[in-house]
């Protein structure tokens, strides 16, 4: 009896880790996440080179702005 007991909770608890833990943020969220990011960045990709050399160009800006501004 006291090892069916320990068998069922073990299992129990086993199962509840599998599927909100590891299956819901493990794999879910990063799967997701990664779908998000790739669903945002294909926004930037307009195949322009004048759009490409004006990104590049407000990052150097940027970049420069964020040294400079220490």
């Amino acid at each position: 009896m006291f090892v069916r007991w320990v068998q069922d909770g073990t299992a129990k608890v086993s199962a509840f880790t599998d599927k909100w833990i590891i299956d819901g943020v493990g794999v879910n969220f990063t799967a997701k996440a990664t779908w998000a990011a790739g669903f945002a960045m294909r926004f930037l990709q307009i195949g322009n080179l004048q759009a490409y050399a004006f990104f590049f160009g407000a990052g150097v800006v940027a970049l420069l702005y964020i040294l400079i501004a220490k």
